[in-house]
């Protein structure tokens, strides 16, 4: 867990945790990539508090193709098997392969189960 208060939050981290207001009402969920909108609700509705961390980089440029992606192991066996029954190449597979990477849970992190 890594709670941060609202002023430590950077544009682009993910929510770990689903954000409520006090009075249990849904703000934002688990998994919401962070915007400047976002950071005006949890300001707006008295949210001090979040559990939000960066996401794991993929470097696009480095690697010719997703396959090599799965290759090297940097990819988790749930998003690998998300793609496995597909061409991982064609253009709109391998850009959404390329989102879910970006959005795995960092290695060692809690995944809430």
């Amino acid at each position: 867990m890594t709670i941060r208060r609202i002023n430590q939050i950077e544009l682009g981290m993910v929510l770990k945790g689903d954000v409520c207001d006090k009075s249990g009402r849904l703000l934002l969920a688990k998994g919401v990539s962070i915007t400047e909108r976002h950071i005006m609700v949890l300001m707006t509705w008295g949210v001090t508090e979040v559990d939000a961390d960066r996401v794991q980089a993929v470097d696009e440029d480095a690697v010719s193709d997703a396959t090599t992606l799965i290759n090297r192991g940097s990819t988790s066996p749930q998003v690998e098997a998300l793609f496995s029954h597909v061409d991982i190449n064609h253009p709109l597979m391998k850009e959404l392969f390329y989102y879910c990477c970006r959005n795995q849970p960092l290695e060692g992190e809690d995944h809430g189960g």
